[in-house]
């Protein structure tokens, strides 16, 4: 089939991806031949039945071309890369929890596990709902983020105020550390890990800063920080819930937060 036939029988949808495809891949050196750019086309125009804005039709495609091969992976029970393609997942799952600031607990090892099963099976899903209109790891991450909060919502209806602790409107932190597309986001999170820093090295017990540290971007367990800083798990656990106290509660910090969600897109 000539591509002139195959234009012809497809609907002004798909016509309008087979364009921006044959765009994008001669601009980008993509190296897609005319039997691949007809399947980008054809699956965009499925995932988008009722038409796509043209003002981001060429961001659906980039998406589309990046991250296509994952998705399939993990949406499909029977492709032969779904165990890996989740296997894979999971540490940024654990990752987006810490950045994001949920999981801050009494229990912060066993509960931030909790919630990330939580998060993992409201991300499989939503898989169906993904449209391309971002890279899949920001959609993944407002996914995330909001399964998560609204676990812990449910679960603090249930418990008496103060056994969940996590930082309330943090987000700031929902910016997708992996995705090298969006290095904004990324120094946003350094800036802002930055100010925490700055805010925990000026307290009296200096132990607070190298915690943090530990738990929050090491991904250390209580047990492990407690045998570092040679203190005991519940020692260790007053002191993480102190440190989320001073985080939420310095003025700085706080303005950042409010500053960033006035300018944080929409998802």
């Amino acid at each position: 089939m000539t591509e002139r036939a195959y234009n012809d029988m497809q609907s002004p949808m798909a016509a309008r991806f087979t364009q921006s495809v044959t765009e994008l891949n001669h601009e980008r050196q993509w190296g897609l031949d005319l039997a691949q750019q007809m399947h980008y086309a054809a699956a965009l125009a499925a995932v988008h039945p009722n038409g796509c804005p043209e003002v981001i039709l060429g961001r659906v495609v980039v998406a589309y071309h990046l991250d296509h091969k994952l998705v399939q992976a993990l949406a499909d029970h029977n492709h032969h890369a779904h165990l890996s393609a989740w296997l894979s997942w999971m540490p940024q799952v654990l990752a987006v929890l810490r950045h994001a600031g949920l999981g801050w607990s009494n229990d912060a090892a066993s509960d931030l596990d909790d919630l990330a099963q939580v998060a993992s099976l409201e991300l499989a899903r939503s898989l169906a709902n993904y449209r391309y209109e971002s890279r899949f790891s920001s959609w993944a991450f407002q996914v995330i983020v909001r399964s998560v909060r609204n676990e812990l919502r449910t679960h603090q209806a249930k418990k008496r105020s103060g056994q969940m602790v996590y930082i309330e409107g943090s987000g700031a932190f929902e910016v997708p550390l992996a995705d090298d597309a969006h290095p904004e986001s990324i120094t946003a999170v350094r800036l802002l890990i930055s100010l925490a820093n700055t805010t925990l090295a000026k307290q009296p017990d200096k132990r607070l800063a190298g915690i943090f540290r530990l738990w929050a971007l090491e991904d250390r367990r209580v047990v492990e920080i407690g045998a570092k800083v040679g203190l005991s798990p519940a020692r260790v656990r007053v002191l993480l819930a102190q440190i989320v106290d001073l985080l939420r509660n310095d003025v700085k910090i706080r303005a950042w937060l409010v500053d960033e969600e006035l300018r944080a897109p929409d998802s």
